[in-house]
């Protein structure tokens, strides 16, 4: 980690006049929806800081941060990381993001005004890995309905890429609230309402706490992120 910070600092002060150079995990869901505004302040606030951006599933982004070769992650958060990293991170809550299933625009589950988890479960399903956070918050809201959660006919990580299979009518997706900011309609999809709905997940910031650095604290101040930060819980 330490060396990886040396290359990084090497690389900021080769530059013509110095930069800043933050380097922000992301998964694509967040890079897509909540990063653009982030980024837009970020550059009016702060003209000399330059972002790499590495859009990945959450798993391997942690590892990167570990590593020491990204600075901070926004994120969804999972509840195991703390544990399973053995490393002291550092987590501040953003905000809380919804889930809604959709459908292609001619299958009866979009039409109808309410549908059953069971009944849902004998549809073809393109989902995230098994290591995304809303993979496992599928699988749960469907173990709560006391139902098996449906093997996916598509294992997929992009949420915009999702939207374009269900749209071609291979199966039910369920994606970030923020991938349709446009109405659904527009997109090409409709919007399944399912009772109960799935489970809101949080979005943080999370950087290692073992290390001062002050690209984070640029970025903090640009998240609005008062004071000291606070650990997970």
């Amino acid at each position: 980690m330490l060396l990886a910070e040396l290359r990084h600092l090497g690389s900021e002060t080769a530059q013509q006049p110095a930069i800043t150079l933050l380097r922000i995990g992301t998964p694509p869901f967040v890079a897509q929806g909540y990063l653009p505004g982030v980024l837009a302040d970020l550059a009016a606030q702060q003209p000399h800081v330059r972002v790499q951006l590495k859009e990945e599933r959450v798993p391997l982004l942690v590892q990167c941060l570990l590593d020491g070769q990204l600075d901070a992650l926004i994120t969804s958060y999972p509840t195991e990381l703390p544990e399973a990293a053995g490393q002291p991170l550092r987590y501040e809550k953003l905000f809380d993001t919804g889930f809604t299933v959709i459908a292609p625009p001619d299958h009866p589950a979009g039409h109808a005004r309410s549908n059953r988890w069971e009944d849902l479960a004998r549809q073809r399903w393109i989902l995230p890995t098994r290591s995304s956070m809303l993979r496992r918050m599928m699988e749960e809201v469907f173990r709560r309905e006391g139902v098996i959660a449906p093997t996916p006919v598509i294992e997929s990580t992009s949420p915009f890429t999702n939207l374009q299979l269900v749209r071609a009518g291979l199966g039910l997706s369920a994606v970030p609230d923020s991938t349709l900011q446009a109405s659904p309609r527009s997109l090409g999809v409709r919007r399944v309402h399912v009772t109960p709905a799935i489970s809101m997940g949080p979005v943080a910031l999370i950087y290692r706490s073992a290390v001062t650095n002050p690209r984070v604290a640029l970025l903090r101040a640009t998240l609005g992120l008062p004071g000291p930060a606070v650990e997970p819980p």
